[in-house]
């Protein structure tokens, strides 16, 4: 089969495009911006299946982690020293750089180096007001640029594909009177020493340099005698990596190294960590509840430590007389650690738990001796909280009450007889 295949940008521009056949064929573009691209194989004839294989990669033009400007006006700030650069058409034709001169009367030494096969275009130099002063072919081999400029300013240098072949190069510029960086990053670090098995391992640096940081790396060899080497994070001068927890006992042995972006570098002394068993158990702090109210659910709560790190936490609750605990898992903010027993569980028969906390290697419990045949009790009353002897005796009284104002109003109600008249006597 034969074809073409089409790049195509975010706005569905077609910017490339290459003519295939049988056999392997490669064309690459490079976009000025993060987007959206598209990829397009047309049929021309014949037909067939294929293999298409993509790769994106990123530049590093002076070690910017990124394409240099393609602008005079929007160059990437550079001091003396020795960078790499990349020009990959497409977008990307041009590479601006900007230098600050702070003296009359520098000359500024611009090399640039081609390795065979590599980049064909031009250099050229630019004064502060953006004329250029001097200009020179780029192919395979060294072009060197030079130029007095008169009084001190901003001066840019300009990498140009110009119709050749697109490349990587090195671009070494320095000026008279302004030394070349030979000042190595200064790294900071304190020591760990110890570690304990199945926990990570937090190594810390601040690194600086006058200049300018560009890496710093944590080369480390664990228990199974296993070297890597990797890139540190870094939140302004404090770099960061946590080596994985290790599996067994041993010793991890350890350096940071770093570069700024005149390769200069600096590593620290090779350190050693002892890993070992961890022996020691979490630490619970935790006042018992002793009484609640039925039907009310129970808030437990403790303070929870460990020399490494808390793993889990977990309430053990039953009712008073139950064989068997139900479980929760304690919830953590901090060191405070908070479970519920439910309300289902609060009756007057009474509530027993116990709190156990885990590291991984070792467990802690409260109370420490015994906790599932001697826990932490919880005596329930109804709510309300009166006795029943006095609800019997009040409901009583209110009876007797009620019936002596019953028989009162029925007495008021009887009406006066009248006397029968003495014997022998009538009425009148």
């Amino acid at each position: 089969m034969t074809g073409d295949l089409h790049f195509y940008n975010e706005l569905q521009t077609d910017v490339g495009a290459l003519n295939f056949g049988p056999g392997t064929y490669g064309t690459d573009y490079t976009f000025a911006t993060a987007q959206t691209v598209y990829i397009r194989l047309v049929l021309t004839g014949g037909s067939g299946t294929y293999s298409l294989q993509i790769a994106v990669t990123s530049q590093n033009d002076a070690n910017s982690g990124g394409d240099a400007g393609n602008v005079i006006t929007g160059p990437t700030p550079v001091t003396p020293g020795t960078y790499p650069g990349c020009i990959l058409k497409g977008e990307d034709n041009n590479d601006y750089y900007s230098l600050v001169l702070t003296a009359n009367g520098q000359t500024v030494y611009a090399n640039v180096t081609v390795l065979p096969g590599g980049l064909t275009g031009a250099l050229r130099l630019y004064d502060e007001l953006q004329n250029e002063v001097w200009a020179g072919g780029v192919a395979p081999g060294v072009t060197q640029g030079v130029y007095t400029f008169a009084t001190a300013q901003t001066i840019y240098i300009r990498v140009e594909l110009s119709g050749g072949s697109a490349g990587s190069y090195e671009m070494e510029i320095f000026a008279t009177g302004i030394p070349i960086d030979q000042t190595s990053p200064t790294i900071t670090h304190t020591p760990v020493t110890d570690a304990a098995v199945g926990q990570p391992i937090s190594i810390t640096a601040t690194v600086v340099d006058n200049v300018a940081v560009d890496k710093v790396y944590l080369n480390y060899t664990d228990v199974l005698a296993a070297n890597h080497n990797v890139s540190m994070t870094g939140a302004g001068n404090t770099f960061s990596y946590d080596i994985p927890a290790q599996s067994s006992a041993g010793s991890v042995t350890y350096f940071i190294w770093a570069n700024d972006t005149n390769d200069n570098e600096a590593r620290t002394a090779a350190y050693t960590i002892t890993v070992s068993a961890d022996t020691v158990a979490p630490t619970i702090t935790h006042t018992a509840v002793t009484s609640a109210k039925a039907g009310d659910q129970i808030t437990i709560t403790a303070t929870i430590t460990d020399n490494v790190g808390v793993q889990s936490a977990t309430l053990y609750y039953r009712k008073t007389g139950d064989a068997s605990y139900s479980t929760v898992a304690m919830s953590a903010s901090g060191d405070t650690y908070t479970a519920v027993i439910p309300a289902s569980a609060v009756t007057t028969a009474g509530v027993q738990y116990y709190i156990s906390a885990t590291d991984g290697t070792n467990t802690a419990t409260a109370p420490a001796a015994n906790p599932t045949t001697a826990p932490y009790s919880v005596s329930v009353t109804e709510q309300g909280g009166l006795p029943w002897l006095w609800i019997i005796i009040i409901i009583v009284i209110v009876v007797v009450v009620a019936l002596v104002a019953v028989l009162m109003r029925k007495k008021k109600k009887i009406p006066a007889q009248t006397a029968p008249p003495p014997q022998g006597q009538t009425g009148p």
